[in-house]
């Protein structure tokens, strides 16, 4: 017997970053909606941030860490796509600390 199992609890999980369920060599945003189908087909609800009620935070492939550019490049774009790289890794680097600070189990997209 499972004293802590509960059949009629919903669990809720928390999902970030990009996946890449079919092994394609390259993680990708249809990957991520894919996973959070999948959670709700089984019964899972999802979170849209993480807090103190939320069961589980699968995390999808790490964003490695942004390169600055160069001071002399001025191409908006290209700042841009910085900023928006450094803001993906920042964020999963502080769900991963706020996960352990609230002991949330995290589920990378092999353990999930």
């Amino acid at each position: 017997i499972n004293v802590v199992y509960d059949p009629n609890r919903t669990m809720k999980f928390h999902v970030y970053g990009d996946f890449d369920i079919d092994n394609r060599g390259e993680a990708q945003v249809s990957d991520r909606r894919r996973v959070e189908t999948l959670i709700e087909r089984w019964g899972g609800r999802l979170a849209d941030q993480l807090s103190f009620d939320v069961d589980f935070l699968v995390l999808g492939e790490e964003p490695p860490l942004p390169q600055p550019p160069p001071q002399n490049v001025v191409d908006p774009t290209a700042i841009a796509a910085y900023v928006e790289a450094q803001r993906n890794y920042e964020t999963y680097q502080q769900l991963i600390g706020e996960a352990r600070n609230l002991n949330i189990p995290i589920l990378n997209q092999n353990r999930f």
